[in-house]
């Protein structure tokens, strides 16, 4: 049994990637949350893995230090890591439920970024899928869903996108040869994600019907890219997409 864990900042294209990784016959679940008008081709999460890692990030977090407590983020960043513990049985748990899976199986959830220590800690053979796309294109999007939280303070996009991808690039740095990190903007080359699977992660993917599968999945539209803003992003953002880019495998 091989674990593919897929994960990212929120809106950058991980339900994409996931998709693309069940046509390629990863298991990334039977309970899957469904569609919307925000994500019309689904979000292909696990609802149980979906619904532990919000529970867990909205309980670990400070009560009285504002955010958006549902993706683990607060202003102070007060998420306290160490109380993951607590939960660890309702972990074993999940995981225990697929034990009986052949073959790759694994999870997408962008709320996985803030715990893969304590998942690390319970499966330390897993693999890992990262995502990353531009900040002004994340903004947007986020912009775009209209959510009370976002609306009155759009100023707290950045620092999330900042504090889930050095969630990403600290993990990746500390097991890079347990992880693939590419930029969403390249998924369109499929061969090459699929030879790093093959090569770095050792996951024996299916590259039969690639041109077919990459018509069925990629469509540009889901990925509104604006122009770029380098210069209109604050330094601290910079570094960590530059950061991103020096260290992407694709």
């Amino acid at each position: 049994m091989t674990v593919l864990i897929i994960t990212g900042m929120h809106r950058s294209g991980t339900s994409l990637t996931a998709a693309l990784l069940q046509k390629l016959g990863v298991n990334v679940g039977e309970n899957l949350f469904p569609a919307d008008r925000f994500n019309p081709r689904g979000y292909f999460e696990d609802v149980d893995f979906l619904e532990f890692q919000r529970q867990v990030l909205q309980k670990c977090c400070d009560p009285g230090d504002p955010g958006w407590h549902d993706w683990g983020w607060t202003v102070e960043e007060t998420l306290q890591p160490e109380l993951f513990v607590h939960y660890q049985d309702q972990a074993l748990a999940l995981l225990e439920k697929r034990a009986h899976l052949r073959g790759i199986w694994g999870w997408k959830d962008p709320r996985t970024s803030l715990m893969l220590d304590f998942w690390h800690s319970l499966i330390p053979q897993a693999k890992y899928l990262f995502v990353f796309r531009y900040p002004w294109d994340v903004a947007d999007s986020i912009r775009r869903l209209h959510a009370p939280i976002f609306t009155a303070h759009p100023e707290y996009i950045l620092p999330i996108w900042r504090y889930y991808n050095r969630h990403l690039l600290n993990f990746y740095h500390r097991y890079p040869q347990q992880c693939l990190l590419f930029s969403i903007h390249h998924l369109d080359r499929l061969p090459q994600l699929i030879h790093l699977c093959r090569t770095k992660l050792n996951l024996p993917l299916s590259s039969d019907n690639l041109e077919q599968i990459q018509k069925e999945v990629f469509h540009r539209e889901l990925l509104h890219q604006l122009p770029p803003q380098f210069d209109a992003l604050d330094r601290e953002t910079l570094m960590v997409l530059q950061e991103l880019e020096a260290s992407a495998d694709i």
